[in-house]
């Protein structure tokens, strides 16, 4: 089944709001993974954006549409139903994720004496775009099949106990972005490693250094980051994507 304009629209405008109020926090977050300081001045916590930016509210029209497509085939209403739909929007947007956040990587972490063209001239050249793959895909499986089937039970959850309201969304899609992060975050930090400039290997060998370096607490390191960020930009992604798909209909 084909995607409506109304799904791909809601979900555009959410990847727009996801990527303005969350990608300085994402910075961030990169940059304790991969053990680089953190920048003085507010223009570096930016690099990379023009890449989630192009693409990212692409990749959310995607898996909203997905998710929306196959949740039919599963029973209503049924929490396992949610998290399969969202599993099988992970795995579509795993097929965009892994080469876009490739980029993303290497440009918030390029060396600040080093141009973004040329930063990105080196990556095309060195042909590494399907490095991190599979581990992307095991995150984001895992992510999405998390974060929808909270935000649908928590948002039915919240209807029922306080009534319609723009604010169950708003706290719903809070709650499922932390969801989301828990589920999936020591595999992110892997796929950061991996991706990084001079990264690479097999996917155990890098979690078995990691472990070596940091202990368990190496595959959580920048999490607070993560989940203040989805917190806020989740709330309002997902409020985007419920009024969008509101007005559409009352059109």
């Amino acid at each position: 089944m084909p995607f409506t304009a109304q799904e791909f629209v809601a979900g555009f405008l959410s990847g727009i709001v996801n990527v303005s109020i969350g990608h300085p926090l994402d910075t961030i977050k990169v940059l304790y993974q991969t053990d680089k300081t953190l920048p003085r001045s507010l223009p570096p916590y930016y690099r990379g954006f023009a890449v989630p930016l192009g693409l990212v509210p692409v990749e959310n029209a995607v898996v909203f549409g997905v998710y929306h497509k196959s949740r039919p085939y599963f029973e209503k209403d049924a929490v396992y139903g949610h998290a399969a739909a969202g599993g099988l929007a992970g795995l579509a947007y795993a097929l965009f994720a892994s080469p876009m956040e490739l980029l993303k990587i290497r440009l918030q972490t390029r060396p600040s004496t080093e141009s973004a063209s040329s930063s990105l001239l080196r990556i095309f050249r060195s042909r590494a775009f399907g490095r991190g793959f599979f581990i992307t895909l095991h995150r984001d499986v895992f992510a999405f099949a998390a974060q929808f089937s909270t935000y649908e039970v928590a948002k039915k959850y919240l209807i029922e106990k306080r009534g319609e309201g723009a604010s169950n969304y708003a706290i719903a899609g809070a709650v499922s972005g932390i969801a989301c992060w828990v589920a999936s975050y020591p595999q992110d930090v892997v796929k950061t490693r991996i991706q990084q400039e001079g990264g690479g290997g097999k996917t155990m060998a890098v979690a078995r250094q990691i472990f070596a370096e940091r202990g368990v607490w190496g595959f959580w390191r920048g999490v607070q980051f993560s989940l203040g960020r989805v917190a806020i930009v989740d709330a309002a992604a997902f409020s985007m994507f419920e009024f969008t798909n509101s007005w559409f209909k009352e059109e």
